[in-house]
């Protein structure tokens, strides 16, 4: 998957705010195949049509001034993805699809690593529940390595089949269970 090329307008430019740029590199480093990113949007660098998506890199020593915060974000999801075998390996499960909300949440799951991706791309904050039955059983404790917006929550254990978590306008929420026998 791509979130930006050399023949389309900068992530940056397009996303109306650095909250929905961040939650589309989750998207891009949660979902399955090989993430690839486009020199620049893991430092914020912005462009319009061509040629100004071709700007070059904003090296600081050189006088540029990139988005340290926005390379933290890469940084932080690139070392979640190396650390959960269910981000590299793990069959892909939509869990939950509300287009009137604004949210989605699917889950990442192979023999004994399971992780959830939540996500509300809605300029509201909204509760989701997401239903896990015959997913993730009863009592499962997940927790949350990773947050776009919001503070991580406190563990959430899956119960009558479901988690429900609130998630802030441009939010988003991974939890997992890197132990789920």
């Amino acid at each position: 998957y791509v979130l930006g090329t050399h023949d389309q307008i900068r992530l940056s430019t397009r996303c109306v705010g650095q909250p929905q740029a961040r939650v589309a590199a989750m998207l891009l480093l949660t979902l399955p195949g090989m993430p690839t990113v486009y020199y620049g949007d893991e430092v914020g660098v912005t462009g319009d049509d061509d040629p100004d998506d071709r700007r070059t890199y904003p090296w600081a020593d050189l006088g540029g001034t990139p988005d340290n915060s926005m390379l933290a974000h890469y940084s932080a999801l690139a070392k979640l993805r190396k650390a959960s075998p269910s981000f590299v390996v793990g069959d892909l499960r939509m869990l939950l699809a509300d287009d009137a909300k604004g949210v989605v949440a699917y889950g990442r799951k192979e023999s004994n690593s399971a992780a959830l991706v939540l996500i509300n791309r809605g300029d509201a904050p909204q509760t989701i529940d997401v239903p896990l039955t015959g997913y993730l059983p009863n009592g499962v404790r997940l927790f949350s390595p990773f947050a776009v917006n919001m503070a991580s929550p406190a563990p959430v254990f899956v119960t009558n089949g479901k988690i429900s978590v609130q998630l802030p306008a441009f939010g988003g929420l991974v939890l997992a269970n890197y132990n789920t026998d």
